[in-house]
């Protein structure tokens, strides 16, 4: 059985529909509480980047990925989240776990 929203479009991409949804990136406007936003909390950001807030908290840790710290709260900026995946982004097809070394015996 499949579930259907009950939230038309407009309400759910924040009065806009998806003709009008701003392309992700600058251009894109986010806002709490009706108000426009500068900076996201872990789980924008997760969902921004189509990952758990874990791993968020691991790219922070381990200083992948910049943030701003508000008191004790982790804030990250759209710029710097698009930065992220700029610097990330490949151009050619590597294997996971083949990019630094060869496993086993040497290949020709």
């Amino acid at each position: 059985m499949t579930r259907k929203s009950t939230t038309p479009p407009e309400k759910a991409t924040g009065g806009q529909t998806a003709a009008e949804t701003p392309p992700r990136g600058a251009g894109a406007r986010f806002e709490r509480f009706g108000l426009p936003t500068a900076v996201l909390d872990v789980h924008e950001a997760a969902a921004y980047l189509a990952v758990t807030s874990g791993t968020v908290y691991r790219l922070v840790r381990s200083g992948e990925l910049a943030h701003v710290r508000i008191g004790r709260s982790v804030r990250f900026r759209v710029v710097d989240l698009d930065a992220y995946l700029e610097e990330r982004t490949g151009r050619e097809w590597t294997p996971h776990g083949h990019e630094t070394k060869a496993r086993g015996r040497n290949r020709v």
